[in-house]
């Protein structure tokens, strides 16, 4: 519950956060980083072959470029993926397709904050360098920044 009204606060704080020139981990930047990150996932950036708009994704972290990226490797049924270190553990990328449509689990060495067993997400604790999953478990690793 805590966590909807920190994005609802964030929320509201985004025209001001844009009036008061954009600056990073401001009220409001939250709201730009996912509307960013939702843009580019659904433009399918970086577009093959090509590269980035100008300006795409200014003042704002790596995850921008690297949640699109991610997005776009992704075939039309994912299948069986495992997320190495927890960097998809979040509702607005859960809900987007492909990954939506995907057998997800997610392996962090401790609990998170907010988790999404809700929608079938799978958590594991532990290791990344001493994994316990047998071979052929999944048909997809995602590792982002881990």
């Amino acid at each position: 519950m805590i966590f909807l009204l920190k994005e609802w606060l964030d929320f509201l704080a985004y025209p001001f956060y844009l009036l008061a020139g954009r600056r990073p981990w401001r009220p409001g930047y939250y709201t730009a980083k996912k509307r960013t990150i939702c843009h580019g996932i659904d433009q399918r950036l970086p577009a093959s072959g090509g590269g980035l708009p100008p300006n795409y994704g200014g003042r704002i972290d790596e995850r921008v470029v690297e949640y699109p990226w991610v997005f776009g490797q992704l075939p039309a049924k994912p299948g069986r993926v495992l997320d190495a270190g927890s960097a998809l553990n979040h509702g607005f990328l859960l809900e987007r397709a492909p990954l939506r449509d995907a057998s997800l689990t997610i392996m962090t060495l401790a609990p998170e904050r907010r988790c999404f067993w809700q929608r079938g997400i799978s958590y594991v604790y532990g290791d990344l360098r001493e994994p316990y999953f047998a071979a052929g478990e999944f048909d997809m690793v995602i590792s982002v920044s881990t």
